[in-house]
């Protein structure tokens, strides 16, 4: 088993609960990241999982599959179980523990491929909308962008508290 590399102080610890959200500078090595982003990159270009509901348009009507606006793929580890085996999936899991107090009973993911210069912005959302209103739910989600972001290339935004809302 791969062994975490980050350790969250008390500090980090107590501005994610106070505001919603955490940047942690790198999650992953600069080498795992460039497989990561080839992992990522083809199996978007090979379709995984468009024929059982995987992939789909996240922004978009998905009547046409082959021009998705901004195609998603749920559980890539569904198609690279491997991807379990990284440092990044390590640190995911560390992070979980020490944010929530107690290691994760499952780790899901998701991606997004957003194409440059897409008209199509992603929505303003909160991801617990997505959930089961139905269940009592322990998670978080975590952000890995593969490639350098910043706030002119529509890094991620959070509203702070807002994980403190309906």
């Amino acid at each position: 088993m791969v062994k975490p590399t980050i350790t969250l102080d008390a500090q980090q610890i107590a501005d994610y609960h106070a505001t919603g959200w955490l940047s942690v500078p790198s999650i992953s090595t600069p080498a795992e990241l460039a497989l990561l982003r080839e992992t990522y990159d083809s199996l978007f270009a090979a379709r995984a999982g468009r024929e059982d509901g995987r992939q789909y348009d996240l922004v978009g009507n998905d009547r046409d599959p082959e021009r998705a606006a901004v195609p998603q793929i749920i559980g890539l580890t569904v198609f690279r179980p491997e991807l379990r085996e990284t440092v990044a999936w390590a640190n995911a899991r560390q992070i979980f523990t020490q944010l929530l107090g107690a290691e994760p009973e499952t780790l899901g993911d998701h991606a997004i491929l957003k194409p440059p210069f897409s008209p199509m912005p992603t929505p303003w959302h909160q991801d617990e909308a997505y959930w089961d209103a139905g269940r009592e739910y322990r998670m978080l989600s975590l952000w890995i962008p593969l490639q350098d972001v910043d706030l002119d290339s529509g890094c991620m935004h959070f509203v702070p508290g807002s994980h403190r809302l309906d």
